[in-house]
């Protein structure tokens, strides 16, 4: 996505920070009236619910109209997500496709001549992983450990790689690996890396940690499971389709431009026209 942006250099940061702020001054204030609102904590622990957040808007309101209206305002937020899932999704995927690492690469990889947006990405997106992530949904009603242990193990891919980069980066060396660039946080950037990568360290062995003590059955945190069980498919995935194959990513002309890498006027054409 930071390609179909001007100057991804500089305002690509932009994107990335900004939201983290929007939501330290949103979501701070939205967490400790949750917390003060919580008079019985094991009643929220263990709702029949299985929505810890219903216990607390009831615990808080002692009304269930007025509860279930609060959480029918999420439903709001639901509608903005649908469209940045969708958009990242379909990016993604068109992405990955591009690098050739997807089933049918040659197709989901085309951008659409007149809408300029990777359309056959988007409906792909829009039809089968919608489709698939309404199946997901239906997992909640079967088994709450199940659904948990799913959201858990794409918590931690999300976040590990974010820190893969900057672990690589700690590795060989930000002089080494980093090229120039408008925002840089100088001195400063590698202990902000380790802090990165070590935090992220720490919150995937929570992620893995039993919630209760002795472990049993019915309370077993099945996140290692999920995540060693679509790790080793990813990786038969690769090994068996894609070995050999994988060049790493496809970085467009355009991009490098505006890296500030010399490309002449033809080869910037010629890229832009294969995409």
């Amino acid at each position: 996505m930071c390609e179909e942006i001007r100057n991804p250099a500089k305002n690509a940061p932009k994107v990335i920070m900004f939201p983290v702020l929007i939501g330290l001054v949103t979501a701070w204030p939205f967490a400790c009236s949750c917390m003060n609102a919580i008079v019985d904590v094991d009643a929220v622990l263990n709702t029949p619910s299985g929505v810890p957040l219903i216990e607390i808007y009831y615990q808080s309101t002692q009304s269930k109209a007025a509860s279930t209206v609060l959480l029918a305002l999420f439903a709001f937020c639901f509608f903005g997500c649908t469209v940045a899932n969708g958009t990242t999704c379909s990016r993604t995927i068109w992405a990955v496709s591009r690098d050739n690492l997807m089933p049918f690469s040659n197709i989901w990889s085309k951008v659409h001549s007149g809408f300029q947006i990777p359309l056959n990405a988007l409906c792909l997106s829009g039809t089968v992983v919608s489709d698939t992530i309404q199946l997901y949904g239906l997992i909640f009603l079967g088994s709450t450990n199940a659904f948990s242990a799913m959201v858990g193990a794409a918590v931690i891919f999300l976040q590990t790689s974010c820190a893969l980069p900057q672990l690589i980066v700690l590795w060989r060396g930000r002089d080494a690996t980093l090229p120039e660039r408008p925002f840089s946080l100088g001195k400063f950037g590698v202990f902000v890396n380790f802090i990165a990568v070590s935090w992220v360290a720490f919150l995937d062995i929570l992620f893995f940690l039993p919630t209760e003590l002795p472990v049993t059955k019915e309370n077993m945190n099945y996140i290692s499971v999920v995540s060693v069980g679509l790790t080793s498919i990813v990786l038969a995935f690769y090994w068996f389709a894609k070995r050999g194959k994988y060049l790493g990513p496809q970085m467009p002309q355009e991009v490098q431009v505006s890296e500030g890498r010399d490309v002449d006027e033809e080869e910037l054409a010629h890229s832009m026209k294969k995409q």
